[in-house]
């Protein structure tokens, strides 16, 4: 889905703001990541589940990340992490 289309600018976009200046605080990041995926969904369903993972990978990754920045192997674990990541970009590529 294009920004200018008619389909977002009279449908999406209003529902959107609506949704998400009446949704309390702490759903808005939720709000602004559902609305992300319906339109990562509508303009390319065929990567809608490599995008629902690579969102996946990089929750659990900085999550991981927070949890375990004073041990001793936490900059191992970030060069996995950032080599996952690069895995994951070259998947994207091949794919286009």
């Amino acid at each position: 889905m294009e920004f200018t289309s008619v389909v977002f600018l009279f449908f999406v976009f209003p529902l959107f703001l609506i949704t998400y200046y009446f949704s309390p605080l702490k759903l808005k990041n939720l709000v602004i990541l559902f609305f992300s995926f319906i339109m990562l969904f509508w303009g390319t369903p065929r990567l809608f589940l490599y995008f629902l993972g690579c969102a996946f990978l990089n929750y659990i990754a900085g999550f991981l990340i927070l949890k375990f920045q004073n041990v001793k192997f936490a900059t191992v674990f970030k060069l996995i992490v950032i080599f996952l990541i690069l895995a994951f970009v070259y998947i994207l590529l091949c794919f286009l």
